[in-house]
């Protein structure tokens, strides 16, 4: 099996509901396949974080429609849910199989004075980061 790197995308920062993230394509990948990530983290922070409200939508055609991906919190990934509401930074997973783009969106509540997602993909499966 070919271990390839993680790739991190730049964070998407976020100052109020109702905004979405430009679009990050995932393709192709250091494997030069499109769409070809299995797993992605997203790390959230947020700066006077109280309550946000987030989705991830994905593509798998391009880019040209979106739909809300499931997101686990990374303390207990089968709970999967299309919304997500966050009062403090953690560490979220998202399914990236056959997905070539995503958007971040906020929703809902937010109070916060900035929310920084970002995503780091994995072409194998499982992601490891070192800081």
């Amino acid at each position: 099996m070919v271990q390839l790197s993680n790739c991190v995308f730049p964070a998407s920062v976020f100052t109020a509901t109702g905004q979405t993230s430009t679009t990050i394509g995932l393709s192709p990948n250091q494997a030069g396949a499109n769409g070809a990530y299995g797993v992605g983290a997203l790390s959230v922070v947020g700066t006077g974080l109280t309550t946000a409200t987030f989705q991830v939508l994905g593509s798998s055609d391009g880019g040209q429609n979106f739909f809300a991906l499931n997101v686990a919190p990374a303390t207990s990934p089968t709970s999967t849910s299309i919304t997500t509401t966050v009062t403090g930074n953690g560490l979220y997973y998202v399914d990236l199989a056959a997905i070539t783009h995503i958007q971040i969106a906020t929703s809902g509540t937010f109070t916060a004075t900035s929310l920084s997602i970002q995503l780091t993909g994995s072409p194998n499966g499982s992601v490891i980061r070192y800081t």
